[in-house]
């Protein structure tokens, strides 16, 4: 099942399910925050097929196409800036409504029912291999689809998510819902970034963002989800 919306945003309907989220000690590349690795219940949902893309984000905010070309992803996004526009979006449809994943929907969505280290093996696929590290950017959908149908999982830009930053999964929810601090602080992204060494867009990936514009000097985007059903 997938849908497209007044924007022309893909979404392909993520099956509910469970998994382990996280990696163990001897994945190649692994560190702390991945771990614990846990079972965690989901329940399904749309996610959108790739990054908003400029063009998409432009209704929102003019500014956007004078830093991207309307077909590639937004990667200057704020966090606070991103729930904004999954409220107008959610507005502005009327119909359905939009938010960014929680952390755990997002690393289950992109490991799309496998347990290696990228939804596509051990390592990247030759294609994705040689778009990673390119740095710049690039027009949604340049990385392979997950076998969700979902692209741009591995690599791309950062993507956020709802979800406050803790150092490891001590304590974490184990229903799929975003784990959030009262006080702020620093928010998770997911999924590496062109900018990056291939370690840094496997599955269980994951760094802070400050909420401004930028993370260590990498592009920062998003993509959304909408629940099963129009609201």
């Amino acid at each position: 099942m997938a849908f497209e919306n007044e924007l022309g945003m893909r979404f392909v309907l993520i099956p509910g399910g469970t998994f382990l989220m996280g990696s163990l000690p001897s994945e190649p590349g692994h560190v702390a925050s991945e771990g614990p690795q846990h079972r965690v219940a989901i329940q399904p949902f749309y996610m959108s097929v790739t990054e908003v893309t400029a063009g998409q984000y432009e209704p929102f905010d003019a500014h956007a196409s004078t830093l991207y070309g309307r077909n590639e992803a937004f990667g200057s996004a704020a966090h606070a800036r991103a729930l904004d526009y999954c409220a107008w979006l959610s507005a502005h449809s009327g119909v359905r409504t939009y938010r960014l994943p929680s952390e755990a929907e997002w690393e289950y969505a992109c490991r799309a029912g496998t347990t290696s280290a990228y939804a596509f093996g051990e390592s990247l696929s030759a294609d994705q291999a040689a778009l990673q590290g390119g740095g710049g950017s690039y027009e949604v959908g340049a990385f392979p689809a997950n076998p969700w149908g979902l692209h741009d999982m591995h690599g791309g830009v950062w993507e956020l998510c709802l979800d406050s930053w803790h150092v490891t999964y001590h304590g974490a929810p184990i229903d799929g819902r975003a784990w959030v601090e009262a006080d702020g602080g620093p928010i998770v992204m997911r999924g590496g970034s062109r900018d990056e060494s291939a370690a840094f867009a496997r599955s269980a990936v994951r760094w802070r963002h400050a909420g401004g514009q930028q993370a260590h000097g990498c592009a920062v985007g998003f993509r959304i989800v909408s629940p099963l059903t129009a609201q």
